[in-house]
């Protein structure tokens, strides 16, 4: 892409008219970026990066769009004219950026004069822990002796590629989140016909929501896990035991896996001749609250120790953590556990525990068919195996299978769902005052589908020629998300084809949510 320098109010410039032309300009920018330092800067510093690329993609000073400030003050400062804002939520780990995305992160510590500067670069590509972009790092070699100091080295090596966490990066902290240049005030230079862009890619423009499927769960027996190297979509971690015992590696383990992203549950292990209910839920929220109230789902793990008492002392139990946190809890059981225990008309979501067989296996289950039955219960969760190796962790683990019915986590996906919903509701009202206007502009015109419709002669005209232009309009029509993401543009071509590309998922996740509603 030709590099744009400078103030160009006087030229003559060409925005761009849709999502995917902008795309294409920022991938050329992607693929061609070179080390530069912007005026004042010392050396290929990572703000300069993103100062040149937000001058080529925008036609104007950065001083107007991105503004001034060190990396970490770029999201505060940027225009908003100029750039969506999209603050990062720690508790909703479907929240990912798109290619194109500014990064701007925290930073790992304070510098010399113990302030945070961050760091910022250009999202090249993502998954759901991390996220690759360009950038330039002020520190990184080559480097050299920069004027007008002759004292202190700076990078110039030329724009790179490198991968962070979105938390708890070692090199760069935190993200904080993401500005999103606005598609209209993109300058456009013809970069989709020079062979960039040009596919839909609907996992990078709307954001991948479902609802987890396999995971583990771990205890003061898995000290020094690292969970980052162990595939799961959720953990759960055992927080109390009694009234006595809390695991030594819970905030630990906990933190680690909700700073990755995963799905979490707290649970405690209940020992009914030890206490009554009410000190046992005290004792569990003194470790948890802190965990739940960043998205962990509260578990009662009721065990032998429980099994020939009545209901009442785990329904206290349940009702008090309940109440003071506004989590519904899970049951974890085994399928004994529930018929030993007389627990009435009440009910929580159950996590079955069930091996079938003790032989040790690799990997996750692929087939579930013969979960076995669970009378009065909705199975959420079924703890299949204590005996799994998976990759990352050098001994067996405890694996599970999610199949909807923890309202924590399919509400989640019932909110994403809406949101592309409600693209599409704002996408036909927008049709049909594009249909509206076209048709009284157009209906006077011989020849033109507008004057075929209202002549009664549609037959007579070529309808796949005028019908291919309209409906590309239709298609690029876009549309503010209102939910998750919320202030972000998508098309209805983008919404459509994210929705084909992920139907079975959804379809799936969404039947096992339909089953638990209509069994409640």
């Amino acid at each position: 892409m030709p590099a744009l320098a400078g103030d160009r109010r006087s030229a003559v410039v060409t925005y761009c008219k849709s999502q995917a032309q902008a795309d294409a300009e920022q991938l050329e920018w992607l693929a061609t970026a070179v080390g530069r330092s912007m005026p004042n800067e010392f050396g290929n510093q990572c703000s300069a990066a993103i100062q040149s690329n937000s001058v080529t993609l925008f036609g104007r000073p950065y001083q107007e769009t991105l503004r001034y400030g060190n990396a970490i003050d770029h999201i505060t400062n940027a225009s908003t004219a100029y750039f969506h804002k999209i603050y990062n939520d720690p508790k909703n780990p479907n929240l990912l950026p798109r290619v194109g995305d500014i990064a701007v992160y925290r930073g790992a510590a304070p510098l010399w004069d113990g302030k945070y500067y961050g760091h910022t670069f250009v999202v090249d590509s993502r998954t759901s822990t991390q996220q690759t972009g360009v950038q330039q790092d002020g520190a990184a070699e080559p480097a050299k002796l920069w004027p007008p100091t002759y004292k202190y080295r700076y990078s110039v090596k030329p724009a790179h590629k490198a991968t962070f966490w979105y938390i708890g990066d070692p090199a760069v902290g935190d993200v904080i989140g993401w500005l999103r240049p606005r598609w209209e005030k993109v300058v456009y230079t013809g970069a989709d016909k020079r062979g960039y862009g040009g596919k839909t890619t609907p996992a990078e423009v709307a954001q991948k929501v479902t609802l987890p499927g396999n995971g583990i769960d771990v205890s003061n027996w898995q000290k020094g896990i690292d969970l980052s190297r162990v595939p799961a979509d959720f953990v759960g971690v055992l927080a109390t035991d009694g009234a006595g015992f809390t695991s030594p590696t819970f905030k630990e383990q906990i933190n680690q896996a909700q700073k990755l992203g995963r799905r979490t549950l707290a649970y405690h292990y209940a020992r009914v001749s030890q206490s009554d209910s009410d000190t046992q839920a005290k004792y569990f929220l003194k470790a948890a609250a802190k965990a739940i109230k960043a998205g962990a789902v509260p578990v009662l793990d009721w065990e032998e120790d429980a099994w020939n008492h009545r209901a009442d002392w785990a329904i206290d139990w349940i009702r008090y953590v309940e109440k003071k946190t506004g989590s519904q809890v899970v049951v974890y059981q085994r399928q004994t556990a529930a018929a030993h225990t007389s627990w009435g008309s009440f009910r929580r979501p159950m996590w079955l525990s069930w091996y079938g067989s003790a032989a040790r296996r690799s990997g996750y289950a692929t087939d579930f068919s013969h979960i076995p039955p669970a009378p009065g219960w909705k199975v959420a969760l079924w703890q299949y195996s204590d005996n799994t190796i998976l990759p990352g962790y050098g001994g067996p683990l405890d694996v599970n299978r999610y199949f909807g019915g923890i309202p924590q986590w399919d509400q989640a996906v019932a909110a994403a769902l809406t949101d592309d919903l409600e693209v599409f509701l704002m996408s036909q009202e927008k049709f049909n005052t594009y249909m509206d206007t076209y048709y009284r502009q157009r209906r006077g015109v011989a020849g033109s589908l507008a004057w075929g419709i209202g002549n009664n002669r549609d037959r007579g005209v070529n309808i796949e020629a005028l019908v291919k232009g309209l409906v590309q309009s239709i298609f690029a029509f876009g549309a503010k998300r209102k939910g998750s993401g919320a202030g972000s543009v998508v098309t209805l071509a983008e919404v459509i084809a994210y929705d084909k590309d992920n139907w079975d998922d959804v379809r799936t996740r969404l039947e096992a949510i339909e089953k638990n509603l209509e069994n409640k």
